[in-house]
């Protein structure tokens, strides 16, 4: 005679323990659906988390703008600087260039004074 599926008692013991185990995980996660408290915690972490994100990428984002208008004001001031010197020398040279009587234009100019 063969025995019945349903009274074999390891299988029974299995199914027992099958169930346990079901019946736990979805009385867990009725608690976590009921536990406000937690749900609000776990809800303004998720908030924390994203913002900071985003302000992560912000100041990244901020970081590379400032470093390129920081590149552009250098390179401005270098050629501004060099248009100035190259003025001073020509002034200087206009200032300075010779009368042909071995004298500057400039030490011509300061014996009218």
């Amino acid at each position: 005679m063969m025995a019945d599926a349903n009274s074999d008692p390891d299988r029974t013991s299995e199914d027992v323990e099958k169930t346990r185990a079901e019946l736990g995980a979805t009385v867990q996660a009725l608690a976590a659906k009921t536990d406000v408290k937690a749900r609000g915690r776990d809800s303004a972490l998720q908030i924390k988390n994203r913002v900071g994100q985003r302000l992560t990428g912000a100041a990244q984002a901020m970081r590379g703008k400032t470093a390129g208008a920081v590149q552009k004001a250098r390179q401005r001031a270098d050629s501004a600087g060099r248009s100035r010197m190259a003025g001073t020398a020509r002034q200087r040279a206009a200032r300075t260039r010779d009368t042909g009587d071995g004298r500057s234009s400039q030490q011509v100019s300061r014996c009218r004074r």
